[in-house]
């Protein structure tokens, strides 16, 4: 019985080590891309903010499974059965347009900055709804930008 619990450890231990490697490649395959090729895997950017001679680029996304989309609601009543609801819509919306950090729905927002044409540096936040730290998960959503490891 003692060797099953270790080697589950092992094997636990090993599963974690090959997904940190592997977010790891994903960013280190990321960078020294060309904004053209980037462009063709990512969706459209949520913004872009120019800087001299570095652009910004930024992507948001949701990671609890909803689309981010812009959400018009009206004023929320205190006590409204449905405020959840309607603030995680509405937080979803304003993160989408605005890039503000929704308390209650889980997000992703990388940014990507561009100098020459080429990635140089990504930056990674993501949440979930519960709050628990998700930016290695937010920058597997790039994985389909870089080539599959030999």
């Amino acid at each position: 019985m003692r060797r099953v619990a270790i080697l589950a450890a092992v094997v636990l231990v090993a599963g974690c080590t090959t997904y940190a490697s592997e977010v790891e490649r994903i960013r280190e395959g990321l960078i020294g891309m060309k904004s053209r090729a980037l462009s063709q895997c990512l969706p459209v950017p949520a913004e872009v903010q120019p800087d001299d001679e570095v652009e910004v680029v930024i992507y948001r996304w949701s990671i609890d499974g909803e689309p981010l989309e812009p959400v018009s609601l009206g004023p929320i009543e205190r006590g409204d059965p449905t405020i959840g609801e309607s603030r995680r819509r509405r937080e979803a919306g304003d993160f989408l347009m605005t890039g503000e950090r929704p308390r209650d729905a889980g997000y992703c927002e990388m940014s990507v900055e561009i100098a020459d044409g080429v990635v140089q540096q990504v930056r990674v936040e993501g949440r979930e709804s519960s709050g628990l730290n998700r930016d290695a998960a937010c920058l597997m959503e790039a994985r389909r930008c870089v080539p599959p490891p030999p």
